[in-house]
Parts: C-alpha cells; sequence; structure tokens
C-alpha cells in the first residue's frame, strides 16, 4: 500500500492513530519522519526506534526538536549540517557550548562543512576529544591552531595543532619517526613478564608458513615453543632440518596427527621425543614397543606413558632391558591394581632397586627406622639419599611428622607416595586419576593448624586428593589458594572460582594452570571488556588507567593463547578493538597484520591521531579508507596514507 502525504490528515488525533497502525509499515514511518509539517511530539515518538534510516530521516527533519537534534547529531552530523533549521539553532540556542553534547559536537567537528563557530567552541572545552577532532579535520584553520597553542599549558594539546598540516603544510620525510616515538610512548613502560610472554606470542602469531625464518636456530625455537599455531608446526614438521622436526616432536602441544606423521622417521631421537610426548596416541606407542630394533630410551618412555595399553605393558615386562621391565611393572601396579602378581613383582623390584651396601651399613638404616627419637627417624626420612626400601617403611611410621617429612623428600618415588596416602585410608592403591582419598591429609591439616607453611606444601603436592584441595581452595590465606591455583590436579570447578579471586595473585596462577577451564579465561576477558567505560574518555589517555588495563589484559591473554594460539585475532578484536578499550589495547590491535579490513574501517574515523596512523599503515585497510585518510588533518596520517597508497609498504 502506498500513501501520498498531501492526502493524509495530519491532524494530532489522526498521526496518533497512523503511528500505531503502522509500526510494521516502515514507509509510513519515513514519509512522517521526513515531513516538516509533522508535530515534534511525534518525531519525538518516532524516534524511539534502532532503525537508523528512520533516525537519520529525523536528524534532517526543521521541526524536530531542539534537543532531540543535537542528540542525532552525534550519529547523523551531516544530516544536521544540513538541516534547514540548523543555522538559526546556531543563532539563537546553541551560544553556549555546555548545550551541544559532547559526542555531537565531537561530530560536528570531525565534519569538513562545520561552521569556523565550532571550531572557537572546541578550543574553548579544553576537551580530549573535542580537541583530538580539531587535529582531525582538514579544514581547522591555523589562527585556531594558534589560539590552541597559545591557550592551553597542555603539551599534548600543543602538539596536535602543531602536527595539523595547516600549521606548517606537508610533511614528506621524517614523519615514520614522529609516529615511533608516539608509539614507543605507550610501550615501553610495560616491560613486565606478563608482556614480554605476549609479545613472544604476538610475534610468533604474526608469522605464516610463507614467512618463516631462514634462520634453523629460529625455527627450531618456533617449533619448541609451545604458544605456536597449528599451522606453523604442520609446516615444520616437513622441514628439510632435522633439528626443526625434532623440536616439534617434542613440543607438548604438537597434535597426534603431526606426531603420527613424524613416527614414520627411522631417528631414534625423534622416536623418544614422540614417546615422551603426551599426545602421542597409542597406536603409536603400540608401534614403537613392538620394533625390536627400538632403543632402550624410547621404551622406557613408553613405560610410563599414560595412553600406553596395558597389553604392552604387559608385553614389555619381558624386556631384555631391566629398567623397562620395572618401568612396565611399575605401571601395570598402578592400573591393574586388581591383579595381586604386578603388586608381588613390584614390592619385589623395590627391594632389589636398594643400592649396594655393606650388611653392617644396611642395619645402622634398619636401626635407625626403628629409633625411638623421632627427630633421627625424620632426619633419616628428608635425607635425599635415603634408599627407597627404608622410605617405604618409613611411610608406614606411627609418627605423623616423620610420615609428613617423607612426602616432602624431594627423591621419593611417586609410587611410595601414592600407597602411604592409600594406606592411610586402608584401600587398595588406585590409578592415578582416582586419588580420591584424603583422611591422610586430613590429619596432617590438623596436625599443622599453626603452621600455614605445611598447608601450602600439602595445597602444592600434586598427590594431594581432589577433595582435600576443594577445601584449601576456600583456605582463608591467599599462599594457600596460591598454590591451590597451581597445582595441575585442582579440579577445574575450583580454577573457575579461583580465576575470580579477589587477590590478583592467586587469579594469576589460575590463568596459567594449565587445566584452567577456557570459561574461566572468558569470563576474565569479558570482565576487562566490562571495566571499560565508553563515557571517560579520559581513561584512554591516562597514563596509570592504561598501565591498569594493559597489566589486566597481559594476565590473562598469554595463557589464553597458549592454549589457543589460532584465536589472537578474536581475543584482539574482542577485548581491545573495541570504542571503550584504552588506547593502548586498541593500537595492540590495529598493528595486528590479522585484524579484518571490516574492523579497520570501523575504526578509521578514530578521533587520536595515532589510530589512524596505525590504519593508513596496516596492509588491510581498503584504498577508499587510504584516500580518505590522504587528506586527514594530521600531516603524519596524511604522509602514511599516501605513501601506502604509492605503494610502499606499512
Amino acid at each position: 500500500q502506498s500513501f501520498d502525504l498531501a492526502e493524509l490528515d495530519c491532524s494530532s488525533d489522526r498521526l496518533d492513530s497512523l503511528a500505531a497502525d503502522s509500526s510494521s509499515n516502515i514507509e509510513v514511518e519515513l514519509r512522517l519522519a521526513a515531513d516538516p509539517t509533522t508535530a515534534a511530539d511525534h518525531l519525538k515518538k518516532l524516534a524511539d526506534t534502532d532503525d537508523r534510516r528512520i533516525l537519520e530521516t529525523i536528524a534532517g527533519n526543521p521541526n524536530a526538536p531542539t534537543e532531540l537534534l543535537l542528540q542525532l547529531g552525534a550519529e547523523f552530523p551531516e544530516q544536521l549540517l544540513n538541516n534547514p533549521i540548523f543555522p538559526l539553532l546556531c543563532l539563537e540556542e546553541l551560544h553556549q557550548v555546555d548545550k551541544i553534547p559532547l559526542k555531537t559536537l565531537c561530530s560536528l567537528l570531525k565534519h569538513p562543512n562545520v561552521p569556523e563557530l565550532f571550531f572557537e567552541w572546541g578550543v574553548k572545552t579544553q576537551n580530549w576529544e573535542a580537541i583530538c577532532c580539531l587535529g582531525m579535520n582538514p579544514q581547522t584553520p591555523k589562527a585556531i591552531l594558534e589560539r590552541l597553542v597559545q591557550t592551553t599549558r597542555n603539551p599534548e594539546f600543543q602538539q596536535l595543532a602543531k602536527l595539523h598540516v595547516n600549521w606548517e603544510g606537508e610533511i614528506s620525510e621524517g614523519w615514520e619517526a614522529i609516529a615511533d616515538q608516539e608509539m614507543e610512548r605507550f610501550f615501553t613502560s610495560y616491560d613486565g613478564g606478563d608482556f614480554q610472554e605476549f609479545k613472544r606470542l604476538y610475534e610468533i602469531a604474526k608469522i605464516g608458513p610463507d614467512s618463516l625464518p631462514d634462520c634453523v636456530i629460529q625455527q627450531q625455537a618456533i617449533a619448541a615453543a609451545p604458544e605456536t599455531p597449528r599451522r606453523l608446526l604442520e609446516s615444520l614438521s616437513s622441514s628439510e632440518h632435522f633439528e626443526v622436526r625434532l623440536a616439534v616432536a617434542a613440543n607438548p602441544m604438537t597434535p597426534s596427527e603431526i606426531l603420527t606423521k613424524l613416527a614414520q622417521e627411522e631417528n631414534e631421537w625423534i622416536h623418544r621425543a614422540i614417546a615422551e610426548n603426551p599426545n602421542t596416541p597409542s597406536a603409536v606407542l603400540t608401534q614403537f614397543a613392538r620394533d625390536s630394533q627400538q632403543s632402550v630410551a624410547v621404551l622406557e618412555a613408553i613405560t610410563r606413558h599414560p595412553e600406553t595399553p596395558l597389553t604392552i605393558l604387559q608385553h614389555l615386562v619381558s624386556s631384555k632391558y631391566p629398567s623397562v621391565t620395572q618401568g612396565a611393572i611399575e605401571n601395570l601396579y598402578w592400573e591393574s591394581n586388581l591383579d595381586p602378581k604386578w603388586k608381588t613383582l613390584y614390592h619385589n623390584r623395590l627391594a632389589s632397586s636398594s643400592p649396594d651396601l655393606p650388611s653392617h651399613l644396611w642395619q645402622k638404616l634398619e636401626n635407625m627406622v626403628v629409633n625411638p627419637d623421632h627427630e633421627i627417624r625424620s632426619k633419616l626420612a628428608a635425607h635425599p639419599k635415603t634408599p627407597p626400601q627404608i622410605l617405604y617403611k618409613l611411610a608406614h611410621d606411627p609418627d605423623i611428622e616423620v610420615r609428613l617429612t617423607v612426602v616432602n623428600n624431594p627423591q621419593i618415588p611417586a609410587t611410595i607416595l601414592g600407597e602411604l596416602i592409600c594406606h592411610e585410608c586402608g584401600e587398595l592403591p588406585p590409578t592415578h586419576s582416582e586419588l580420591q582419598c584424603s583422611s591422610f591429609f586430613e590429619e596432617i591439616l590438623k596436625f599443622s593448624s599453626s603452621d600455614r607453611w605445611i598447608e601450602s606444601e600439602i595445597a602444592g603436592n600434586p598427590n594431594t586428593p581432589r577433595r582435600l584441595l576443594r577445601k584449601l581452595a576456600n583456605n582463608s590465606y591467599p599462599s594457600i589458594r596460591e598454590e591451590v591455583a597451581a597445582n595441575p590436579y585442582t579440579p577445574p570447578d575450583c580454577l573457575l572460582k579461583l580465576a575470580q579471586d579477589k587477590y590478583e595473585s592467586v587469579r594469576r596462577k589460575a590463568y596459567h594452570n594449565p587445566h584452567v577451564p577456557l570459561k574461566a579465561l572468558e569470563l576474565s576477558l569479558q570482565k576487562i571488556r566490562a571495566g571499560q567505560n565508553s563515557n571517560q574518555w579520559y581513561k584512554r589517555y591516562d597514563r596509570s588507567l592504561c598501565q591498569e588495563d594493559l597489566n589486566k589484559f597481559f594476565a590473562i591473554a598469554p595463557p589464553y593463547l597458549k592454549r589457543f594460539p589460532e584465536d589472537i585475532s578474536l581475543v584482539l578484536v574482542e577485548s581491545c578493538l573495541n570504542p571503550t578499550a584504552s588506547l593502548n589495547l586498541r593500537l595492540l590491535a590495529l598493528c595486528y597484520p590479522g585484524i579484518s579490513a571490516t574492523a579497520l574501517v570501523n575504526f578509521s574515523s578514530s578521533a587520536y591521531w595515532i589510530e589512524r596512523y596505525c590504519i593508513a599503515q596496516h596492509p588491510n585497510t581498503p584504498i577508499p579508507n587510504l584516500e580518505r585518510l590522504a587528506q586527514d588533518g594530521n600531516r603524519i596520517v596524511r604522509a602514511a596514507a599516501k605513501a601506502r597508497l604509492q605503494g610502499h609498504p606499512g
């Protein structure tokens, strides 16, 4: 259905009826929005919409209320400038700058056709965003720039004025140094470990298979880095250099498919690296174990691998190498605890593994085990050279202090420690993933209530049962929660909670835990975005606030990107490249080669010149946007854009 405005009844009641009946008819609403006879109240009602076409049309309607026009001018400055009523507003309504919303003033200051009166108002505001917009507009008169320099002591404002093309004309050389100095201002002070780690991730992520360095040592370093993306590992796995392929085989993040391909090589060093890699599939381990020519080092690694099938472990018990047999028996002891023969074999091997000491020295050790002085037994339990057989006996000592000392002995075999826990609980030895018993550690906690360092030791012990780790995760002492957050066996739900802890030190430990849930890192990144306030423009230029944002980002991004290196573009766009982010976070994203052209276009009208400079330098910036930036008010931005248009690389 079509409508003729001339035939419409424009009475108040009729317009109310049309507005109610035509909610689904955009054509009617657009006609009403464009009609200069539409009542101001109805235009205000029509503006209650998300349809940009209607809002844009109202911005050009001379009958729209002044307040509404000034609000819409932020999004539609050209329509406001072309509105027939606008010159009258400038004379009658806008004689005071504080009547203009800041967003609208800034949008108008960017427009080449804005009246000169607005340039004067922009100087009077002494507002960061407004001054930046003066520096962006190529029509800003030199007289306005001189007035800005004379009326402010702010060196940043003075720099904006002096970098304007109307101050000293175009610049043909030296502009890169000026831009580099400005970039350096924002990043040279951030030299902490998190920042350095992010820089390494950032640089690796920028490398593509076609842009790998020629240096073998550099390729080897990239192949060994756990944060290297899969696409690069695939390329490096076919390197002609053995050292590079070996580094790929040893990288704990190398996918199983790439390891399977590398396993076809007939090289002991590569086979050993693959056998020790946690991602190696059971099929490859089986292939290696059944190879009669396989080296002892590879077979030993297979006996320790969690993916080795039980049938292969049973096969390796008959190995001609004693160390391989011992490793297979030990693994079977834990994984086949229902079969008593493996327990018997294990204990026999444990006894035979003691050092070859004279009988009188053995007798002295045995006497120390039963010495009534618990301090003597504790010293024996703590000594790093105490034989495993003696440690095994001390693990069953009646004194809790002695047993605790055994727990903290740096040389205690994991099997003895695990069995000690099970002995305290009166249970059969479980598999490593089933160590859920907690009575032993609960007894230690009761004993050590006055010694927080002992609780910290238990919280950080990888053999501490999950049930107790959950309890310690709620401990009132941050240092103990830190240990729980760093423990690789802490349950994911606890890590999720610890990643939101009120203490930054606890959160950082949780972020870097290899088993922290992805959700925890995503929530932390979302909190950074939620904490950014778009209404506080000064935050983008306040050094302390910028550093606070960077510190938070650098604490979370590296552990996330280590696990998901392919997501770096997504992280940069969502956490950094948004209007509410601080300036230095935006610059991180704008300098990254993987940022899309769409994202660059969305920020090509940024008020801050260094952002427009980064976009002018970016290889993904479309030609039309470069042409527009070549007419920018800032002569550094103009020079960079013109250089790119002439074919110079960014």
